[in-house]
């Protein structure tokens, strides 16, 4: 059994999220500001996080680049793609959870492959984030005491799942 997705994710609400620039200031300083906004907003942060975009992005169809978000420690690569010269799709090559459903989550995910942890500390202080095609690493002690890495990736539908139980030596 799958646990369901944690309700937070920062992609669930930015997958597919156009936008429209104004004709001031540069469009990596544009784009760079939208995106920020937009996390600030659907992570509650008090400020906006740190985003960072090419000076010299043209704001022209067909026009693509990756700017980066930082959320705690980690850095997100983001996507964009210009769908004319003033409106850009763009999207988050990573998931952002809170960090206490996601641990929720994966501790349900382990329990249903029949191991009980007692503690799961993952990266992050209030959010974990975990890359769409890639895997971070958790410390996990079970109920019996036995120590070891919880490996967690993404499934289909950008869900955190265990991929991998690997027992301390």
């Amino acid at each position: 059994m799958r646990a369901p997705r944690p309700s937070r994710s920062f992609v669930a609400g930015l997958a597919v999220v156009a936008f429209a620039l104004a004709a001031c200031s540069s469009t990596g300083e544009q784009v760079s500001d939208k995106i920020a906004k937009e996390a600030q907003t659907k992570l509650e942060l008090s400020a906006p996080p740190k985003t960072t975009c090419p000076d010299d992005a043209k704001a022209e169809k067909g026009a693509t680049f990756d700017c980066s978000l930082v959320v705690e420690a980690a850095t997100i690569s983001i996507k964009i793609v210009f769908t004319d010269d003033k409106h850009f799709t763009f999207t988050p090559q990573s998931q952002v959870f809170g960090k206490s459903e996601f641990v929720i989550r994966v501790k349900a995910d382990t329990a249903a492959n029949n191991v009980e942890l007692k503690t799961l500390t993952c990266p992050g202080t209030k959010f974990v984030v975990v890359p769409n095609s890639g895997t971070i690493d958790c410390k996990g002690v079970d109920t019996d005491g036995g120590k070891g890495t919880v490996r967690v990736g993404l499934d289909k539908d950008k869900s955190p799942i265990v991929k991998q139980l690997i027992p301390d030596k």
